[in-house]
């Protein structure tokens, strides 16, 4: 049976609601998509969609952006940073868009592509450390 919530009503002026507040531990045992709280471990609000998923806070995002130019023969290439994961990156090939795992690994701050570049195309990296946004480290 679900919780009945008393006086349901949003008022305008300086009052807030609150959303649920916990731990990772406090989730919900068995929860349903659109299911939103405070998670007290991260200080992040997440959601609930087939998983649970941080929320974006407001804030200006730091791109680093590598580039290099194919010669058919390179697979390595040295990056500024060194990524969290492949899937923390964005890269590009004479302006497709490659795949983790299908199409480069990384080792550290090297990327290795499973096949060269070909000749003089464009390699662009993009890499996303974070928010610049004090409220949010």
């Amino acid at each position: 049976m679900g919780r009945l919530i008393k006086n349901q009503q949003i008022s305008t002026g300086s009052n807030a609601i609150r959303v649920p507040v916990g731990n990772t531990g406090d989730r919900p045992h068995v929860p349903v998509n659109g299911q939103i709280r405070f998670n007290t471990d991260t200080s992040r609000f997440e959601i609930y969609y087939n998983a649970w998923k941080e929320v974006a806070i407001n804030g200006t995002a730091r791109i680093v952006k590598d580039l290099f130019t194919g010669d058919g023969i390179q697979t390595s290439f040295n990056l500024t940073q060194t990524p969290v994961s492949p899937e923390t990156i964005l890269v590009f090939v004479g302006n497709v868009h490659q795949n983790p795992d299908d199409s480069f690994s990384l080792s550290g701050a090297v990327i290795n592509f499973f096949n060269p570049p070909p000749p003089g195309q464009s390699i662009v990296i993009f890499h996303n450390f974070g928010s610049t946004d004090a409220n949010y480290n």
